[in-house]
């Protein structure tokens, strides 16, 4: 997988608004802002994730063209991955160096 680069900001952030994703997370800041309890924000954050993952189905298109053209992928390719190389694909993703400053700075832009 190739390091991210500014062209695939546009990407991500075309995918993030498909999926509802800033929208969800404003909600989850807002009641983790509220929560005092480190359990439950923990818990916000679990159901942040798996919300974010069920609404990537909205940007599903998105979602493949993004990940073929990282890993250099055929769009086929990547289509018809089993579900063990997807969640390998996903693990090498989200530790790229340059991810968690990316997300950082889109969610401060969001406040």
């Amino acid at each position: 997988m190739r390091n991210l680069q500014f062209q695939d900001t546009f990407k991500m952030l075309r995918i993030l608004k498909k999926a509802g994703v800033s929208r969800q997370a404003r909600t989850m800041m807002a009641l983790a802002a509220e929560s005092k309890d480190k359990l439950n924000i923990k818990e916000l954050g679990m159901d942040f994730i798996f919300s974010v993952l069920e609404s990537l189905g909205d940007a599903e298109d998105e979602v493949y063209a993004f990940f073929a053209d990282l890993t250099g992928k055929e769009l086929k390719a990547v289509k018809e991955m089993s579900l063990d190389e997807m969640v390998g694909m996903f693990e090498d993703f989200l530790s790229l160096p340059d991810l968690k400053n990316f997300f950082s700075k889109v969610f401060k832009l969001m406040k």
